[in-house]
């Protein structure tokens, strides 16, 4: 949720941001053509993080965390114990097989990447 401080006429500027500081397609995209688009954007993030204060883009990336909270990372022993008798489990495992297949993907397209950092880019 995106909130104003102050109040702003339609069409006033409230903020600028140079095209350079777009994660964009064109910065990734040649290398990786053939893979999902939110797969390559995943590929990107990854590389940028391992590249530390390399990376043009480490002070965005050290700002993300470093662990989600969202059910798709959730332990199948916590979804086993409070969620008996809803389908959202095996819809959670379906999400989980898309990622780990989009990974085996990734993994033939770049080199070095590991399952913990895709799944955490992704």
């Amino acid at each position: 949720e995106l909130v104003a401080g102050s109040d702003f006429s339609a069409g006033e500027t409230v903020a600028l941001l140079p095209a350079s500081r777009l994660v964009q397609a064109s910065q990734y995209g040649d290398a990786l053509g053939g893979l999902p688009s939110h797969v390559q954007a995943a590929l990107f993030l990854v590389q940028e993080r391992k590249r530390g204060s390399h990376s043009a883009w480490e002070p965005w990336i050290s700002m993300l965390p470093l662990h989600h909270e969202l059910p798709r990372y959730w332990a199948q022993s916590l979804m086993d114990q409070h969620l008996q008798g809803s389908r959202f489990p095996l819809w959670l495992k379906r999400e989980k097989d898309r990622s780990w297949a989009e990974w085996e993907l990734a993994q033939r397209a770049v080199r070095g990447i590991i399952w913990t950092d895709f799944w955490w880019a992704s």
